[in-house]
């Protein structure tokens, strides 16, 4: 045996490894149902490692995420050629020691996975300030108009061109990056300073970002290094939110819905006002919706007509790009899906929308507010 052992010791080091990381996310799997140590590893050792990645991987300038993907297919592909060739000489070790080094690969990520990023989905709540008061519904016009005039003022400081999308001439992808960076540097001094990695990397532009465009995927996160990376062929409306958003699960946000609500709450308190036109892209219908709750039936219908042209033209853009890049969708949308619930995320890739908001059926009148409305009502009282 021990000679055994001594002649075939690579596959036994690639067997015990393969085994040490099983164990190793077996162990993590079982602690993620505790919250408590999911927010103490979070603040603690999960901080640091990502900290320190997330800080490496901005000296490399291209995207980590693409490079891995592509190493990892050569490589699998190349172990399968050679472990077919040392099945047809009859070398059966050679070919199963070249069949762990395949296992290797997603153990590898996973395990890497579980350790930088999976154990952020079972955190505490985010201390997003949101408003918990009674809103009257005299106020209703005056909250919606406040967000609109802003959104309206936005829309007038950006340039247009003649099919609706924003022109990106005054701003460069490294100038956007440090608008984002700054908008983030506001949360210093305030709870969610201490509920956040310290550090804040650039988000990386994806060179395959045509591909991505047609799973309809705007940005990814890549726990394993830290990184946030961005389809940079989507509308320009949607590179501040999303770049935000792919930031904050590098910051120590996983959900998806905590990711947005993150996103929209520091853009809309930036002060460039392309920031901030990009988080009323994403959110504004949100506030603009509570208006049909309203006695005056017509409240909805004369807040619309104030939206200035240039939104609406920006909108009909972003809503016809989409539909037409559509190709693979239902494949990005199903594993998407899959990975969010198997996270802990029971809505799936619904966990990036905005919660309901719940009305009273006799009355019709509003119960509740939803998480999105609530970050508006918290940043029109916080500033009247």
């Amino acid at each position: 045996m021990k000679n055994w052992i001594k002649k075939n010791l690579g596959i036994v080091v690639k067997v015990g490894i393969f085994l040490l990381l099983l164990i190793w996310m077996i162990i993590l799997m079982c602690l993620k149902n505790n919250k408590d140590f999911c927010e103490a590893y979070s603040r603690g050792f999960g901080r640091v490692l990502g900290t320190v990645l997330s800080f490496i991987s901005c000296i490399i300038p291209i995207s980590l995420a693409e490079l891995s993907i592509v190493a990892s297919a050569i490589i699998t592909i190349i172990l399968l050629i050679l472990i077919f060739k040392e099945l047809k000489k009859k070398n059966y070790l050679k070919a199963i020691s070249k069949t762990l080094n395949i296992a290797l690969i997603p153990m590898g990520i996973f395990s890497g996975y579980f350790t930088t990023s999976e154990m952020q989905f079972n955190r505490k709540t985010l201390p997003v300030p949101l408003y918990e008061g009674k809103v009257e519904e005299e106020e209703y016009y005056d909250i919606i108009k406040y967000f609109l005039d802003d959104y309206n003022y936005c829309a007038s400081q950006l340039t247009f061109k003649e099919d609706g999308d924003i022109d990106l001439k005054d701003y460069s992808f490294a100038k956007i990056n440090n608008l984002v960076k700054k908008a983030y540097e506001k949360l210093k001094g305030t709870e969610l300073e201490g509920y956040l990695n310290s550090f804040t990397p650039n988000c990386k532009p994806l060179m395959s970002s045509n591909m991505w465009t047609e799973f309809q995927i705007t940005g990814v996160d890549f726990g394993l290094f830290g990184e946030a990376n961005i389809n940079t062929y989507q509308p320009a409306a949607g590179y501040p939110m999303v770049m935000a958003h792919e930031i904050a699960h590098t910051k120590g946000v996983m959900r998806e819905g905590d990711a947005n609500l993150l996103a929209m709450y520091v853009l809309l308190q930036s002060d460039e006002p392309y920031l901030r036109f990009s988080a009323y892209y994403w959110g504004f219908d949100s506030i603009l919706s509570i208006a049909k709750y309203s006695d005056d039936k017509n409240l909805h219908n004369n807040l619309l007509n104030e939206i200035a042209d240039e939104i609406y033209a920006n909108d009909s853009h972003t809503y016809y790009f989409w539909k037409k890049h559509n190709l693979l969708e239902k494949i990005s949308d199903f594993f998407n899906n899959l990975y969010l619930k198997g996270s802990g995320e029971p809505e799936g890739t619904a966990s990036y929308n905005d919660t309901p908001i719940v009305i009273n059926p006799v009355t019709e009148k509003v119960v509740t507010f939803t998480i999105w409305q609530r970050l508006y009502l918290n940043l029109y009282y916080s500033n009247k």
